[in-house]
């Protein structure tokens, strides 16, 4: 009978693959955790019943000093203004290194309801800054008008109210691009709010930071050096044969 071999090659080939995945994922996982932040809230309308979701992703550039805040609106059909996601609000700890507002576009794939040819995207939001925004907050990107550019996750033309249906809204997210000066961190931004509807009476829920999970980064280390040791135990069973 011939005696079985196993080529040490493919050991290494398929370790320094998994190695190498590995790296990269962490490697992710710790750059994206160094240059942004995402927070995320999980709610619920009372007056609507509407299930209200929604992401912001923080990401600083600090070579070229700009700030970019991606905003997504994941909520229900809106059936009324209260819906519409019109505002992310935070309290920045420090905020002598000043931003300010530059572009706001619509991005992904996004859908624009109702647009109106007379006035661009970018003019219904603002940056705010210095403001009392309620619960601490005292910076804030939010529509300049109401829920006018507001974002949705899809309106519905038999149960929704007339100014939703009338309104222009942007179906998915948008896209803020800031600039940042010299000295800014995201470390300094907290608390930060999503407000729906037209004004500040309307929901209003506290986001929660979304953090690598330790678990999985020793998990991934762990698979790494279990499968190693799995190889060479291996290859050297077969050596003995």
């Amino acid at each position: 009978m011939r005696t079985p071999t196993y080529n040490l090659s493919h050991l290494w080939k398929h370790t320094l693959l998994f190695t190498l995945l590995v790296s990269s994922v962490l490697g992710t996982a710790l750059s994206a955790s160094a240059a942004s932040l995402s927070f995320s809230v999980n709610g619920t309308n009372s007056a609507t019943g509407t299930s209200l979701v929604g992401w912001a992703n923080f990401t600083y550039d600090a070579t070229k000093g700009t700030l970019q805040v991606q905003v997504i609106n994941g909520s229900g059909i809106a059936l009324n203004a209260t819906d519409v996601l019109s505002g992310i609000y935070w309290q920045r700890s420090n905020t002598s290194a000043a931003l300010a507002h530059t572009t706001a576009t619509v991005t992904g794939s996004s859908i624009i309801w109702n647009k109106s040819s007379t006035q661009s995207i970018g003019s219904m939001w603002q940056f705010e800054t210095g403001i009392n925004g309620g619960n601490s907050t005292n910076e804030a990107i939010d529509t300049v008008t109401g829920i006018t550019g507001g974002i949705v996750n899809g309106i519905s033309n038999t149960k929704t109210s007339a100014d939703v249906l009338k309104t222009t809204l942007i179906q998915n997210e948008m896209t803020f691009n800031l600039t940042a000066a010299k000295g800014f961190s995201l470390n300094d931004i907290q608390n930060v709010y999503f407000q729906f509807g037209g004004t500040l009476s309307g929901p209003r829920l506290l986001a929660k930071l979304a953090v690598p999970e330790p678990g999985t980064v020793a998990m991934l280390a762990s698979m790494g050096a279990s499968s190693l040791l799995v190889g060479v135990r291996r290859y050297r069973r077969r050596r003995r044969a």
